[in-house]
Order: structure tokens, then C-alpha cells, then sequence
């Protein structure tokens, strides 16, 4: 008997793999009593052997099978992903297209690391250029009024009363040229109406103190808060910067929209480089960044007006902005007064461009006074202006951009008109004036070659504009 167990288990060794001959030298295989109390193995090892082996085959043979099957599943599902987030970023790309300009969604894309860094800052900032423009908050006067103050002007001018330098001083002032003679008067009572104390007549406090200026102090001792109390409140105090004061009144029909009102003083500037600088197209390209074109469409020098395109570079993620309006402006020598009428019109030589949205809501009214002669430093100024981009932006961007966008235009603005005056005075002008006469140069050769005023004034068009020497007529503020 036990020779026949050995002789077995060597039969199964030799007939298996070195593995299980090895395994079967070191492990005996679990017996099993019989009905006859014999023993016999349970699993033969090399049986237990050949089906590891025979599953490890048919497990190969198996996926050598379905590989093809299983690689063409996943190449399927592949593509459904794949198109299925194409077709969403396409939609999406025609979606935003739609609202941006493609040159700027690459633009946007190219830059988002850059704007992710800064936390959105930078993009804020270039925002500030969305209200760099001009408008107001209700229309200028009709064709039909303005022709009619115009047809006053000229009875006046005809009986002495308009400009003639013989009008006896205590006649009343002659009418409005563009309606807005009394536009300082207005200024004046919404500053008592909104930002002066009743108590002690001082300032009050809008968004933040500013240096040189003496605030109220009724409420227990601490400034108190500017509000308007007149009796039309819609204008509401907004913010105050150096130099200028901010009110704002929601539109209308449209409340995330605002008209505003701005009324500033500079010591340091002239009204007539004040002027020259908002109306010279040329030069305004040099100093403005926020200009991608400028020029004057159609010059109407009779009318003492022109027309004037526009276009407005906008943040990184907008459209540009383009404007076609009317512009017209007077000097008034009695009232002391200039003023500017911007509105937008409708011009056939003027087409809408691709990739530029066109601003057809908008109109200004600016207004300056000197302090005593158009020529010498310091001057008021009021504007007020209303502009429809054409597109939502959230309260906050909103406010901030107001809030730093025009008080740093003025500022510009400013800057420019320092820079005529400093050149007007120095006699070294490199400024291209358009609406100023060039002082004379010293030598006789300079004066010869200059034109005679008459003369710049005929080219230019501009007989409204004095000359920058003859300001005799000019009384100071306070005279009759």
C-alpha cells in the first residue's frame, strides 16, 4: 500500500511544474478517510495546478479577445465628452461673443492669470474710463427754443443790449445764448440746498473730509452728513475729491443708470485754457488715453459749432464706445460765462462700426466762470452730464468707478489746461491751439511771420474767442 502511494505521488510530481513538484515535496496533500478507513488526497496538486494555469490562459485569451471591444467602448465614451464640452464652450463663446468683442475674449483669456494675481484690481481700475465722458441729465433746449433764444439774442445785440461795450450797467443781463445762464445760480442753490449747514453755514460732510475745508460740527461735535433738503431732493450728494463736488439722481426709467452734477473750483487755471482744452480734438488725443479717435466731422464755424465723432477705449473685457454729437459752445464777454452743449445726433457719414457700440444716449452741459479775467488763474466750472453705455454694470463697479474714474478725469483735464496756460505765458507754445491766438514771439522776424488776429481768427473760424491779449472788457466777479 504504501508503495502505491509513493509511486503516485511521484507520477504526479514528474507530471507537474517544477512549482508544484516543489510544492508537493514540501506540503502533503489533506487526506480523507474513506468507507474502508483508507486515506486518499482531497485535491490532487497537480490538478489544483493545471486549473490555476488553464484560468490564467483562458483569462488572456479572454482579453486578447476583447481588447478590441473594450478599447473601441472607451474611444466611444471619449468622443461623447469631448464633443459634448465642445459644443458647450462654442455655446458659450457665441453667447459672450455676442456681448464682447472676439479680439477681447482672446484678449480676456490670454490675460485671466494676470487678472486672477491682482485679485480683479486692475480690471477695476480700467473700468474708471467707462465714465470718462461727458453727458446730462435732461435735454438740451429744442431746435424750436434754441432758435427762438437766439432770435432774442439778436434784438438784443441789434438795440446794444447783447455784447455792446456802451449798455448801461444796470440793465439787466441780455438772454442766454444756449439757455443755461443761470446755470451757477443753480449750482449755488443746490450747495445750500444739499452740502452747507443751516445752523452754521460750514460744509458738510459727503464720502470723506478734504483737506482746507471747515466741516460742521452741530451733530455733538462730529460732522454731520450731507443731505438735500430742497425741495426737489432728487439730486443726492455723492462723493467730494480735491477740487470738486459730486450729486448723482437716478434715471428715470433705468435705475442702475445716474445723471450727475459736478461743480468744481481750481486757483490755478485759467478759464480760457479750461475751455481750449475741452474743445481742441487734437490736442485732448495727446493728453486723454482713454481716445482711440477723435476728429471733427463737420466744422460749422457760423453756427459756433461742429460735429464730432468719437470713440472711447473701454475696459479689456468690453466693446469700445463711439459718440457722434453736436457740439456747441459760446463766449459770453458781459455774463462772463463760457458755455459747451454737447448732444448726440444722427449722421449719415457716420455709420455704426463692427466691434464698436454705438452711444446714442448722451448729452452735457458745461459751463465756466473766472474769478476775475479769462486769462488769469482761477475759475469755476460746472457740469452736468448723463451717458448710457449701453451695458449693465453692477452697483459697485458702478460707484467706484464714479467715484475715481471722473475725479481723475478732471484732474486731466486740469493738467492739460496748466500746461496751455504755463506755454501761453512762457511764449514758447507747442500745444496745437485751435481756439487760442498764439501770444507774439519776441523778435521783429516772429512778428512778421505771425498773421494778423484777424487773420488766425478768420482761418480758424472762431470770431466768438477773444484774443489772448484784449481782455479789457472783462469786469471781475462782483462788478456790474
Amino acid at each position: 500500500m504504501l508503495a502505491l502511494l509513493k509511486g503516485g505521488r511521484a507520477a504526479a510530481t514528474a507530471s507537474a511544474s517544477p512549482v508544484a513538484r516543489a510544492a508537493a515535496g514540501r506540503l502533503q496533500p489533506p487526506l480523507s478517510q474513506t468507507a474502508a478507513g483508507r486515506s486518499q488526497p482531497l485535491v490532487s496538486s497537480a490538478a489544483a495546478a493545471q486549473q490555476v494555469l488553464s484560468l490564467h490562459r483562458r483569462l488572456l485569451a479572454m482579453l486578447r479577445q476583447q481588447s478590441r471591444a473594450l478599447l473601441r467602448l472607451s474611444v466611444i465614451q471619449c468622443e461623447f465628452v469631448i464633443i459634448y464640452r465642445t459644443r458647450r464652450t462654442m455655446q458659450l463663446f457665441e453667447l459672450y461673443s455676442g456681448l464682447y468683442s472676439r479680439e477681447a475674449l482672446r484678449e480676456m483669456l490670454r490675460a485671466v492669470r494676470r487678472l486672477l494675481a491682482a485679485q480683479g484690481r486692475r480690471l477695476l481700475l480700467s473700468a474708471a474710463l467707462v465714465v470718462g465722458t461727458e453727458a446730462t441729465p435732461s435735454p438740451p433746449p429744442a431746435d424750436g427754443q434754441k432758435a427762438e433764444t437766439e432770435k432774442e439774442a439778436e434784438q438784443e445785440q441789434e438795440t446794444g443790449g447783447a455784447d455792446g461795450d456802451t449798455e448801461d450797467a444796470d440793465q439787466p443781463p441780455p438772454p442766454a445764448r444756449h439757455g443755461y445762464e443761470g446755470e451757477f445760480e443753480r449750482f449755488a442753490k443746490l450747495c445750500k440746498e444739499s452740502i452747507i449747514c443751516p445752523e452754521c453755514g460750514k460744509r458738510q460732510v459727503l464720502d470723506r473730509q478734504v483737506e482746507k475745508i471747515a466741516y460742521c460740527a452741530c451733530a455733538n461735535g462730529g460732522p454731520t452728513a450731507a443731505v438735500n433738503r430742497g425741495p426737489d431732493a432728487t439730486w443726492e450728494p455723492f462723493i467730494e475729491r480735491n477740487h470738486v463736488v459730486v450729486w448723482r439722481q437716478r434715471h428715470g426709467q433705468q435705475d442702475h443708470l445716474y445723471s450727475y452734477k459736478v461743480y468744481g473750483t481750481y486757483d490755478d487755471v485759467t478759464a480760457e485754457s479750461f475751455f481750449e482744452v475741452q474743445l481742441n480734438t487734437e490736442y485732448r488725443t495727446q493728453w486723454d488715453p482713454s481716445v482711440m479717435e477723435l476728429r471733427v466731422v463737420d466744422p460749422k464755424p457760423g453756427d459756433d459749432g461742429d460735429v464730432i465723432y468719437w470713440q472711447v477705449k473701454f475696459p479689456t473685457m468690453f466693446q469700445n464706445r463711439d459718440y457722434v454729437f453736436d457740439r456747441s459752445y459760446h463766449v459770453d464777454r458781459r455774463a462772463r460765462q463760457m458755455t459747451i452743449v454737447s448732444r448726440c445726433a444722427a449722421r449719415d457719414d457716420c455709420p455704426e462700426r463692427p466691434g464698436v457700440v454705438r452711444v446714442n444716449n448722451y448729452w452735457s452741459v458745461m459751463v465756466i466762470r473766472p474769478h476775475t479775467n479769462f486769462d488769469q488763474p482761477g475759475m469755476d466750472f460746472g457740469l452736468t452730464y448723463f451717458d448710457d453705455p449701453g451695458t449693465y454694470l453692477p452697483p459697485v463697479i458702478t460707484n467706484y468707478v464714479a467715484a475715481t474714474g471722473l475725479p481723475n478725469f478732471l484732474e486731466r483735464v486740469a493738467d492739460a489746461a496748466r500746461t496751455v496756460h504755463r506755454q501761453m505765458v512762457s511764449g514758447q507754445v507747442t500745444v496745437p491751439l485751435q481756439f487760442l491766438e498764439r501770444p507774439p514771439s519776441e523778435g521783429p522776424a516772429a512778428s512778421a511771420a505771425a498773421p494778423p488776429p484777424q487773420q488766425q481768427r478768420a482761418a480758424t473760424g472762431r470770431a466768438e474767442f477773444t484774443s489772448y491779449s484784449a481782455r479789457a472788457d472783462f469786469v471781475p466777479v462782483g462788478a456790474a
